[in-house]
């Protein structure tokens, strides 16, 4: 498989505070990547900087062989790289399918009409979306109604809207139930092998990261202290001292 992802010598500095500090890897297609690592390692400032949220210090990032370090999200989007974050961002007041409705709108270039054409374009494309995440009933629903599972999924569709080639998913099981969990995890894993897309998520729950990932790889303090498959991460002394022994993971901020 050829690298689709080139993460190459990024830093981040926040004042005094280092949260990213020389970080390097590869992601290749198709490849399943979990980033992992205590509370403020460093990994929402890595995928805000892949995202185009944030402009590394120091450092490039390549996607598809195209660099994107100073991209901003749109451009990242549009590239081919879908995202989704810790905290969901929908349009609580309107409906399941006019939310994706307006994710393949700006896709294609279509949101100065926002208004008049909302109801009418790509409503069989978004609802095929929103089948495919397992709420097509709730496509009429507004999305202010909906458990936060559902509105996980509607996330979701609205961000395999770009048809990326790569899914790159911050904390997605965050705040959900354990069956939850593994149901929407389940589901991205599925879809993401049957077209062939790559994955790089970071993640909470090691149940998901170690039963759903290709390798891991670990930050601490901005560095990266560990990577490899899951089993080889797992029996990392390092990694068992500073993440796996703490017994859970709080919702990092840096």
């Amino acid at each position: 498989m050829s690298v689709q992802l080139s993460v190459q010598g990024l830093c981040k500095r926040f004042g005094g505070v280092v949260a990213s500090d020389d970080v390097s890897f590869d992601l290749k297609s198709e490849e399943h990547l979990a980033v992992i690592g205590p509370n403020g390692a460093g990994k929402s400032t890595l995928f805000k900087m892949i995202g185009g949220q944030l402009r590394p210090d120091a450092g490039q990032i390549r996607f598809d062989g195209h660099d994107i370090t100073k991209a901003g999200p749109r451009a990242v989007w549009r590239s081919g790289l879908g995202q989704t974050f810790q905290i969901t961002a929908t349009f609580s007041s309107f409906t399941v399918r006019e939310n994706v409705q307006i994710a393949l709108m700006s896709l294609n270039r279509q949101t100065r009409n926002l208004w008049a054409a909302a109801h009418e374009l790509h409503r069989d494309e978004a609802q095929a979306l929103i089948d495919a995440v397992g709420i097509g009933d709730f496509a009429e629903r507004s999305c202010g109604v909906l458990a936060y599972g559902d509105l996980k999924r509607v996330e979701l569709a609205i961000a395999l809207a770009s048809r990326p080639r790569l899914l790159m998913m911050d904390e997605p099981t965050a705040g959900m139930a354990p069956a939850e969990r593994r149901a929407l995890m389940d589901l991205v894993t599925k879809m993401a092998r049957r077209e062939g897309m790559g994955i790089l998520f970071t993640e909470h729950d090691m149940d998901i990261v170690f039963g759903h990932a290709d390798r891991v790889l670990v930050l601490d303090q901005g560095c990266i202290v560990a990577q490899g498959s899951p089993d080889a991460v797992r029996a990392d002394a390092k990694v068992q001292e500073i993440y796996l022994g703490t017994g859970g993971m709080a919702d990092e901020r840096v």
